[in-house]
């Protein structure tokens, strides 16, 4: 059973990334660990009760547009709808917000996954933390 719930310390949050982003990756953990995460909302998945995925929500444009970020999910937990369930509490706390879309940058080989659930990809291939993404939008 996968639970995804808002969380009031980064310690989890930061733990999956580090695993997620900086180990598998290689991405610095100046790029991850930006400055920017106490002022988001953070969210963490758990499966079965263990740490398994995590996404945070930061408000943009005076808190008229929510972004979708750092979405990472651990190894042992990919295609078991880990990233899907973060995806959905995501766009229902944006919802809950107040905002009409959700907005993000996907690395281009997840592009498929955010289609699926409905999201858009616009513009060209951009490098992010030396990964090529592509930035995607839902109406929500």
């Amino acid at each position: 059973m996968i639970v995804v719930d808002r969380v009031h310390t980064l310690d989890d949050c930061l733990e999956i990334r580090r695993v997620v982003f900086v180990e598998e990756q290689h991405v610095p953990l100046a790029d991850d660990v930006d400055g920017l995460d106490p002022g988001c909302d953070q969210l963490v998945a758990r499966v079965d009760g263990a740490l398994a995925g995590t996404a945070r929500l930061r408000l943009t444009e005076g808190g008229r547009v929510a972004k979708g970020e750092r979405l990472a999910v651990l190894e042992a937990y990919r295609s078991r709808g880990v990233g899907m369930a973060l995806i959905r509490a995501l766009e229902a706390r944006a919802r809950e917000l107040g905002c009409h879309a959700l907005v993000g940058a996907a690395q281009v080989q997840a592009l498929g996954f955010y289609e699926a659930l409905g999201y858009v990809a616009d513009g060209d291939d951009f490098l992010d933390a030396g990964i090529v993404h592509r930035h995607i939008t839902k109406t929500l």
